[in-house]
């Protein structure tokens, strides 16, 4: 796990941010609900981000594929890098695991909620995505690219936040 500058950002789908529409993240079988996710933005590249750019391939959600939101986020937040297996193993140990259901208490993934209590942010490199996705839970599957889970709506610079549109 190394803390890294996160690069500016891309939300796909979304005209303005405010904290009340940020919603307090839960766990859940494959991906957390609520928090808010983003993907690095890539302004001179085919597609503006790896979000897109798979989302274009798979067409998925093609309708938000047109504009969004870039922003920067605050220095001196706690982002938590998950760049290989040795990472998720950390994280784990750190946060710990939840019962994706009470009748299958072998089957766990990782507390996400208690996450929020260590970090602002968990980024996933694309390297961290490819080495994490297929393993035995807890895993990185259903993330599908390199993103960032945002937990902390404080974490957002609100003054970088800027509207864009694009083409794909």
């Amino acid at each position: 796990m190394k803390n890294i500058k996160l690069s500016t950002q891309l939300i796909t789908g979304k005209n303005f941010l405010c904290e009340k529409a940020f919603k307090v993240v839960e766990n859940d079988y494959i991906k957390p609900l609520g928090g808010l996710w983003s993907s690095t933005y890539r302004p001179n590249e085919k597609y503006p981000s790896e979000w897109v750019e798979w989302c274009s391939l798979e067409s998925f959600c093609l309708e938000r594929l047109k504009f969004g939101l870039t922003f920067e986020f605050k220095k001196n937040i706690k982002i938590l890098t998950i760049d290989n297996v040795k990472d998720l193993t950390i994280l784990k140990k750190k946060i710990g695991l939840f019962a994706i259901h009470k009748s299958l208490n072998f089957l766990k993934n990782l507390n996400y909620e208690h996450a929020c209590k260590y970090f602002d942010v968990i980024y996933l490199t694309s390297k961290g995505q490819i080495e994490t996705r297929y393993l035995e839970l807890p895993n990185f599957y259903g993330w599908d690219c390199e993103s960032c889970f945002i937990l902390n709506f404080d974490s957002i610079d609100l003054e970088s936040v800027r509207q864009i549109t694009f083409d794909v």
